[in-house]
């Protein structure tokens, strides 16, 4: 048996209706290169566990499941401390690859080997109960991207594959003690510290965004904590480096400025004081709140419409 060359690591909970699909996009990609599928199950109380496992039973993944719900970023560290190959590839359980996305980025990394990661553009698929709608994204960022990873973090997780030999530089346990909420900021931040990032134009996999998702979540708390863990994983990386000609205030204050717009299309006046102390009078702020929603409304008419032109 030849040597593993990529590691898949499948983090996972509450998939039932969407793991299946990302395991067989895993399996079915058209790559000559040898590689693993290691699936962490976070304690799932659906039947994402009992789908896994008929794949488990099949001699087809490896899967690590848990009596206990650890966590994201300790079921990351686990899957991370399983892997053998020499590359690893993230696909969160309820997304999915298109069957060339190994092909392209073990082999640009392969003839470039002064990158340490590289990541590619995306489809988003929106999708709720009713509808489903399906937006090319492009995702554009290579090169030295530290400095722009605290202005915007531009890479979607799933799109990116990374030499193994960069989690060396990783501090999981203090990320955990930290109460980071998320993994992939830390990660492309730690990464861009010590290496380049690549590129590739195509779109390689498909995010999906439902109610659930924490970019797509409409509960001010759950964003709101979302938020400020982002900007704590910033204030981390601004002790041991911070960027050349940025202005720490604006970099810090966008995530408040996230906030006032969430508050603001859900109506929540009250939250704004408690992200923006300033004397903002209601009546103001009720007017801004009904042309946010109606200029929000007014865009998603028109993807709606466009798409089913296409």
């Amino acid at each position: 048996m030849k040597d593993v060359l990529i590691s898949i690591i499948i983090p996972t909970y509450n998939h039932e209706a969407y793991i299946e699909q990302a395991i067989e996009s895993a399996l079915n990609q058209k790559c000559d290169y040898p590689f693993e599928i290691i699936v962490g199950d976070d304690c799932s109380t659906d039947r994402t566990n009992k789908i896994c496992r008929a794949y488990y039973h099949n001699n087809l993944i490896k899967l690590i499941d848990s009596e206990i719900n650890t966590g994201l970023l300790k079921n990351y560290r686990r899957l991370f401390s399983a892997c053998t190959g020499k590359y690893i590839a993230i696909l969160e359980g309820d997304d999915f690859w298109h069957e060339n996305k190994l092909s392209e980025q073990i082999s640009f990394l392969e003839n470039n080997p002064d990158y340490g990661f590289v990541h590619s553009n995306a489809f988003l698929l929106f999708e709720n109960k009713k509808t489903s709608l399906v937006h090319k994204r492009s995702f554009f960022l290579v090169g030295d991207v530290y400095n722009d990873l605290f202005t915007q973090n531009k890479i979607v997780s799933i799109t990116v594959c990374f030499r193994k030999n960069l989690l060396e530089y990783m501090d999981f346990d203090n990320f955990i003690k930290s109460g980071f909420q998320t993994m992939d900021l830390p990660l492309w931040l730690e990464f861009a510290l010590h290496s380049k990032l690549g590129y590739i134009k195509a779109p390689l996999a498909t995010y999906r965004i439902t109610p659930r998702s924490i970019s797509n979540n409409q509960c001010f708390e759950k964003r709101k904590h979302f938020e400020e863990s982002n900007r704590s994983i910033l204030e981390y990386y601004a002790k041991k480096k911070f960027p050349e000609n940025l202005d720490k205030n604006y970099i810090f204050r966008k995530y408040n400025l996230k906030l006032f717009y969430l508050a603001l299309s859900l109506g929540r006046f009250e939250d704004i004081q408690s992200v923006f102390p300033d004397d903002l009078p209601v009546s103001a702020l009720k007017k801004a709140a009904v042309r946010y929603k109606f200029i929000f409304a007014v865009y998603k008419l028109f993807i709606r419409l466009f798409y089913k032109r296409l």
